[in-house]
């Protein structure tokens, strides 16, 4: 069954089992036979995600975009609704204060934008609350990458393939 992979190789969806059954694109990749080493193709993934999602770096982007985007701030805020976003910032504030990693960076986003227009202040404490997500998915990303880097050099080890 599935498409073949390479000569008389099925494809067979190889599944995570710490993902709890969740399809995770990020961790259905290596479902076929590859030219490069398996664990190096994960290491290199992990060296991915961590850049792509590195707090610094994420910040500095969105304070970038910010910038030069100018997004038209068009509604008129009522007042419950200003009092919702005024509880869910401090929320945010809550969670980066307990994650030193991220810290700095969050508050250095806030200095950039701060003389920036409304729309764009909203923007930008959006994305900085959309990171919370990303932080989190982060760190259980690469774990399951780390664990399925070690079942590959375990694999390695056991076929006795010394072409590291």
């Amino acid at each position: 069954q599935g498409n073949p992979v390479g000569p008389g190789q099925p494809f067979t969806l190889q599944m995570d089992p710490s993902a709890g059954g969740i399809r995770d694109q990020a961790l259905g990749g290596l479902n076929f036979k590859t030219d490069r080493n398996r664990a190096d193709i994960l290491k290199d993934q992990i060296r991915i995600i961590n850049a792509l999602y590195d707090p610094e770096k994420f910040m500095s982007r969105v304070a970038e975009a910010m910038l030069r985007l100018r997004p038209a701030h068009k509604h008129k805020v009522t007042f419950s609704e200003w009092w919702t976003d005024v509880k869910g910032f401090c929320r945010v504030i809550l969670w980066v204060q307990r994650r030193p990693e991220t810290r700095k960076h969050f508050w250095r986003l806030l200095r950039k934008t701060f003389g920036l227009g409304v729309a764009q202040r909203e923007t930008a404490g959006a994305m900085a609350t959309i990171y919370l997500h990303l932080a989190e998915m982060r760190a259980e990303l690469v774990k399951s990458l780390k664990r399925r880097q070690e079942t590959e050099l375990e694999i390695e080890a056991s076929a006795g393939n010394t072409t590291r």
